[in-house]
């Protein structure tokens, strides 16, 4: 049975809500990644013996999203200068609030199987559970400019001097209840965070740590 609270809502659901940031349309983004979420699973097993279809996941990304009108179909308001990009993200700086950043989601390896795409969602809510001045808000669904179904992301824009050092990383780390392990992991018991190498980590003009993109991933996934 699946745990609920007063409300009447899995605690998947509670957490999830808390990234659905498109005004208005919480609910729309939720059932979208929710029928997307069903779509996939009629697919052959992954391999980790789950059954799952990243084509029926994309496709069904698409057109749920248009049904529930959380489909941007002209991303020309999301796009000001380009700042940086990786390899699922294309970060844009935002034309309508210079303060924050619009990301490109493209789900490269996250859609690919149940897993990633669990880890994907788990990985952008407790990014607003440890660092919630940086924390993501989902506005909707779009192509990116390469042509591929996207998740629409935005971030706080960090103003930056420089990129942190590992000294000021692991210090941070420590001071916050986190215990290096194996392989280098930083972990506080329910989360465990990757690749936070200094290109991820700036010192803020306000003299704090800014972590963008780190691979963080929760103890239910470890």
């Amino acid at each position: 049975m699946k745990e609920t609270n007063n409300d009447g809502r899995t605690e998947k659901e509670t957490r999830l809500r808390t990234i659905l940031g498109g005004t208005g349309k919480a609910q729309a983004i939720f059932e979208t990644i929710e029928a997307a979420y069903t779509a996939a699973s009629q697919g052959p097993a992954d391999p980790f013996g789950t059954n799952w279809s990243r084509e029926k996941l994309i496709s069904a990304l698409e057109n749920e999203a248009k049904k529930n009108g959380v489909w941007i179909e002209d991303t020309f308001c999301l796009k000001g200068e380009e700042v940086g990009e990786g390899g699922e993200n294309k970060v844009y700086q935002n034309p309508s609030d210079p303060a924050t950043v619009i990301k490109f989601n493209r789900m490269t390896y996250s859609a690919d199987s149940k897993a990633g795409f669990d880890a994907l969602f788990d990985g952008l809510i407790a990014q607003g559970e440890l660092f919630p001045a940086l924390k993501y808000d989902i506005l909707g669904f779009a192509l990116d400019v390469y042509g591929n179904v996207a998740i629409i992301l935005r971030q706080q824009y960090v103003t930056a001097e420089r990129y942190a050092t590992e000294e000021e990383i692991n210090s941070w780390f420590q001071n916050n209840q986190f215990i290096k392990e194996r392989f280098g992991f930083w972990s506080n018991g329910k989360y465990k965070i990757h690749d936070y190498k200094p290109a991820n980590v700036m010192m803020a003009n306000n003299g704090i740590l800014a972590f963008i993109d780190l691979i963080i991933v929760s103890r239910a996934h470890q």
